[in-house]
Formats: C-alpha cells, structure tokens, sequence
C-alpha cells in the first residue's frame, strides 16, 4: 500500500468474516499439516511420553490405527520416528529390514496407501548407544564420513520399506547428497530426500524471509543449502605464502568484548524509527563480523572505519582488521530475503544497540519481499 493514515486503512479489510477470508496472506488446512508418530519396539501397549501430554509411543498395532485416523481426518502426511528394543555403536536397526521403522513403514503403508505421505525420520541418534547422530571414530568423535554411509544405506532401506520421503535430521556436511545419491542408486528416484530444505528454498525463493543470527548464517551457506552466500570475516594471513589454518590465526584477532561504532544505510524499510547508527558489542571477530559484500545485497550496519572502538577491550590489530566489516545484511534469495546478523543482537544495548534493528526484520520484513 503507498501512503499512509488516514488515506490507507486496512481495518477495512477485517470488517467481516468473508473479507478476511478473501485477503488473508495464509490459510492453514489439514492437507498442510505432518502428525509425528512414535513407534517402540517390544512394548504391550502404548506408553504415554510424560513431556509431550497427549503423545505416545506407539505399539504396531496403535500405529496403524493413528495412522488410518490422521488419514480420515485429513492430515496431509506422517512422519515416523522409530525407537529400538537394541541399540549399538552403529546404530544397526535404524537400517535393518526387520528393524522397528522399517516394519512401522510397511505396516503404515498397507494401512493408508498413497493417501497420506509417508515420511521417515532419518538419523542415527534413537539407534546408538551412544546417543550420538553418527558412528565414533576410536578417539570418540564424530565420523562424519562413515556416518554418511550409513545415512545412505538408512535411506535405501527406508524408500523400501514404503516412504515416500525420507526426512533427515542430522548435521553431517554433504548428508542431503549422500542420501540422494543412495536413493538414486537403489532405483528410488521418485523418492524425496531433501526434505525441509527444498522446503526452506522454496519459501523464501517465493518471498520469504529468514532472519539469521550469528551461526545460524553458516547453515544457510551450505553446500547443501546455499541460501546464503555471505562469508563470515576471516583474519589476514601474514604474508602472500602463509598457510597458517584460519583457526590458528583467529587466535591473534580475538575480541574479548567490545563496543563499535557503526554506519547505518537509513534508505532500509530495516532501519524505519531507528534514528541514529546503533552501537553493536563484538565478543570474539570470527562470529562478530562478515566479509564486505557486493553481490546485490544491502549492507545495513557496517563498522566504521574511523575510530570504531566506543568502549571494552581490543587488540589495535583487532580494530584495525574490523575496521569496514559487515555487522547486518539483506540478502535476496528469489523473491525472499535473508536478513543476517553477524553477531546476538544483544539487548543489553536496549535502544542505543541494534534491538529496533532486530524487531524491524522480524515484523516489518515479511511485508517487503525482494524483487
């Protein structure tokens, strides 16, 4: 809408029930909604789950049931969590064919046939006796590459027992490409395995908007993902040969706390009511910090490059490497945006710090999609 009070009042558009109806950005249906079921083995009966209050776990026979239930009321998908009798360092019946989840698939299978979409959690966690979402090397840490062997073999056995998507819930590097390619080679290519994330791309690629804080942005530039394309700062490397690991060199650029000035890019609907640049607290360069960038996005707080330390402590190399690094970013992605925080928002600030900045993207932002 172009102008404001009192030529645009959108009151006139919730007068009545059937004017909403007619308007409203979002309507939610049956067909929308996915029912996590829970499936144990080796119990009598069903086993209430004490923090989730109307939840169980189910037995076969109680499984099948909630499912043709959910069908006649017209959920649009479940998706199944198993829970085995035995488990071990490899999580060995998360892909046996006579496991838990892959008999709780046939079972749901013959019971709702393709009327509902049948998903399968995939993931480790519920099989090891460990508790872990990989298998361990001897040392005890996560073996991300073997794991995702076994992410890939979890997928074929899942597609063959009856789902039609496999839902993975790790965070293995490069387990979406792995999985497909497993699927691809057991002849399930009709089988989804992105899950979530194509789900993710296809909404903020339709005008969507994610508001990212500090790691969070190192999930969206995945490989797997690649919503975002932004790189976090990274300190200087000596000289033109050294090959010093970033790790290494972050050691001589940390910021054990403080405060910067900031220029602020006040043409943003992201800066509406936000009179003057904001201060923002930087506690450690690698998270606090990103890259300048040019690749269409808007730079709407950027550190100063004259005198930015307001107050806390320092390196002089450390100020004078942030000097001119990118504290917030709009990003395009489709029709959608990815507004990025390099840092918390850090409320302790209140006004003076970037909390209008952060309640602007989180209520303002969906009604401004990219173009």
């Amino acid at each position: 809408m172009a102008g404001g009070f009192p030529a645009v009042r959108p009151r006139r558009l919730r007068r009545t029930a059937a004017l909403r109806r007619l308007v409203a950005q979002t309507s939610v249906r049956g067909t929308d909604l996915v029912l996590p079921l829970f499936v144990k083995e080796g119990i009598p009966e069903p086993v209430p789950v004490a923090s989730m209050p109307g939840v169980v776990q189910h037995t076969r026979d109680s499984l099948r049931k909630a499912a043709a239930g959910a069908a006649e009321a017209g959920v649009g998908g479940l998706i199944l969590f198993g829970i085995p009798a035995v488990k071990d360092g490899r999580g060995s019946a998360a892909d046996d064919q006579n496991g838990i989840i892959q008999a709780a698939l046939r079972d749901v299978a013959a019971e709702v046939g393709d009327d509902v979409v049948i998903m399968a959690d995939l993931c480790l966690c519920e099989y090891t006796d460990h508790g872990h979402c990989g298998v361990l090397t001897p040392s005890g840490t996560v073996d991300n590459d073997a794991t995702l062997e076994r992410y890939g073999a979890i997928a074929a056995a899942q597609a063959a027992a009856g789902a039609h998507v496999v839902a993975p819930s790790g965070m293995m590097d490069g387990q979406v490409r792995a999985i497909r390619a497993a699927l691809d080679g057991g002849g399930y290519t009709d089988r989804l395995g992105k899950s979530g994330i194509s789900k993710l791309q296809a909404w903020v690629r339709n005008g969507g908007t994610i508001v990212a804080i500090k790691g969070a942005s190192g999930f969206l530039r995945d490989k797997d993902v690649e919503i975002s394309k932004l790189k976090p700062w990274e300190p200087p490397k000596k000289k033109d040969d050294d090959k010093t690991p970033a790790e290494e060199r972050y050691n001589d650029y940390r910021i054990p706390g403080a405060t910067f000035r900031t220029t602020m890019n006040d043409r943003s609907f992201l800066t509406f009511g936000v009179t003057r640049s904001p201060y923002v607290l930087i506690e450690g360069a690698r998270e606090g910090a990103l890259q300048p960038v040019a690749h269409r996005v808007d730079n709407i707080v950027t550190i100063t490059k004259d005198n930015p330390l307001v107050s806390g402590v320092a390196w002089p190399e450390s100020i004078d490497r942030i000097k001119g690094a990118v504290y917030m970013v709009s990003e395009p992605y489709g029709r959608g945006q990815v507004i990025t925080f390099a840092d918390e928002p850090h409320f302790r600030l209140f006004w003076r710090g970037t909390l209008p900045l952060f309640m602007n993207a989180v209520l303002y932002s969906p009604s401004f999609p990219r173009e």
